[in-house]
């Protein structure tokens, strides 16, 4: 009998076609004044041509957390001056040993090969984790909405209508009905040039509830700040030059913190 060979796992729609974003956390004793406004002055090479964006951010999601507990977020984002609510729907996977094909071939085997929503993918990669994300995003009008804050109803409205065939699966019943709003937070994002590659710096300002009474409204906020640069390859050692400049650079200043965070789970640990 001749040799067959089998076919290989489809990921034609899983292409790194984004890359690479690179994350680190930054001390925000240290990059951030008493006002909570960012200070990088001194930062190696300096940044320049920045810009100053303000970010209203909300993630949905049901009571429960059904999403998250399937590796998925709901996430509403209205930039200012933009006339548009930004939807993003995302899964994650771990990559395991810098292994991402291996990631590739579990996010095709649940279905993303052969689903007829737009994905896009890219790795996300931090101080020690690295992660796999699956992307599906959508623009919807604010149709004359002035406010950045967005209605409970409204939101819920929005994530339903447009929501992806594969995020819908892992609702359970009535999971429309049951989903709600984790937040807003109101953030704030510098982004500017830095050693030829933009550069963003994202502080989020997180309400953490009391461990001892978690049924009283937050009432400290702990300040998130992420650096993050882009990186157009689908080559890992390519990446990782680029990823060892920015992390010496922000230990050099003794900014960087030693860790990664998932600001999803903090928000919905806390809202």
């Amino acid at each position: 009998m001749p040799y067959t060979r089998e076919p290989r796992p489809r990921i034609a729609l899983l292409n790194l076609n984004r890359g690479f974003e690179i994350k680190f956390l930054l001390d925000p004793n240290k990059v951030l004044n008493t006002d909570h406004e960012l200070n990088l002055s001194g930062l190696t090479p300096p940044l320049t041509n920045t810009k100053t964006t303000k970010i209203n951010v909300m993630f949905m999601d049901t009571g429960e957390k059904t999403f998250y507990g399937a590796h998925w977020s709901a996430r509403i984002r209205k930039k200012e001056h933009s006339h548009n609510f930004e939807l993003t729907y995302k899964k994650r996977y771990k990559v395991e040993d810098e292994k991402i094909c291996a990631a590739l071939k579990m996010a095709t085997s649940d279905g993303f090969n052969t689903s007829s929503d737009k994905y896009d993918t890219q790795i996300e990669w931090g101080y020690k984790d690295m992660t796999l994300s699956v992307s599906h995003e959508k623009e919807v009008s604010d149709s004359g909405l002035d406010s950045p804050s967005l209605p409970e109803g409204k939101a819920r409205g929005m994530i339903v209508d447009n929501a992806p065939e594969l995020f819908m699966k892992c609702g359970g019943e009535n999971w429309k009905d049951k989903m709600r709003v984790y937040g807003p937070i109101f953030a704030t994002r510098l982004t500017g040039e830095w050693d030829g590659n933009k550069l963003t710096v994202e502080v989020w300002p997180i309400k953490i509830r009391d461990p001892v009474e978690p049924s009283f409204k937050a009432n400290t906020l702990e300040y998130i700040v992420e650096a993050s640069i882009k990186a157009d390859t689908k080559d890992v050692d390519t990446a990782r030059i680029k990823r060892s400049a920015l992390e010496i650079s922000l230990s050099e200043k003794g900014w960087l913190c030693l860790r990664d965070i998932l600001k999803t789970k903090l928000v919905l640990d806390n809202y």
